[in-house]
């Protein structure tokens, strides 16, 4: 069964939400790591989610690390070895979660610089140039010079971003991006 047949029968309630996903959704907006088999119960390798998703495909073992990159998103780092390969160690969670733990504050910058995370629409790509110098101390008039771009293009873009991330203005806009709000 391969990943969109597997979601239009969860969707179609075939099947239920498997216990792993449910099991994530519960530890959501905290930073955490798990192997597989401390993360669901003994019923789960019998589950066709775990037939679908990991025997079929020969997967034996996953770690997962999950970090927070904001109000309403995480990044998943899923690490599988497959049918000759030992099996993870608490080690090996341990490494990963140290080395995976600032990663949650790179992928909440690159979120919020495509305008996903928070904002109501996705940046245009002229609007991601004008956020990047918009972050500075550059004025707009700078800005446009930089961009070479007309002052009052630069000011619709700015406007823009703004109408985009529900701020109003330039701090407002630098508290989401230092992530001093959601």
């Amino acid at each position: 069964m391969n990943h969109a047949h597997y979601t239009r029968e969860v969707m179609a309630g075939t099947y239920e939400v498997d216990e792993s996903t449910l099991n994530h959704i519960r530890g959501a907006g905290r930073f955490r790591g798990t192997l597989m088999r401390d993360h669901v119960s003994e019923g789960f390798f019998d589950s066709p989610h775990y037939q679908a998703f990991y025997r079929d495909k020969q997967i034996t073992d996953t770690l997962f690390v999950v970090a927070p990159s904001g109000c309403d998103a995480e990044s998943y780092y899923c690490f599988q070895r497959m049918r000759d390969q030992p099996p993870y160690e608490s080690a090996d969670l341990d490494l990963a979660m140290e080395i995976l733990r600032p990663l949650g504050w790179f992928h909440r910058k690159l979120l919020l610089a495509h305008g996903l995370l928070i904002a109501e629409n996705p940046l245009t790509p002229s609007e991601k140039k004008v956020l990047h110098w918009l972050l500075t101390n550059l004025t707009e008039k700078e800005i446009a010079e930089k961009l070479e771009l007309k002052p009052d293009t630069t000011h619709k873009h700015v406007m823009n971003i703004y109408r985009k991330f529900n701020v109003s203005s330039r701090a407002a806009l630098m508290a989401l991006w230092l992530g001093h709000a959601c």
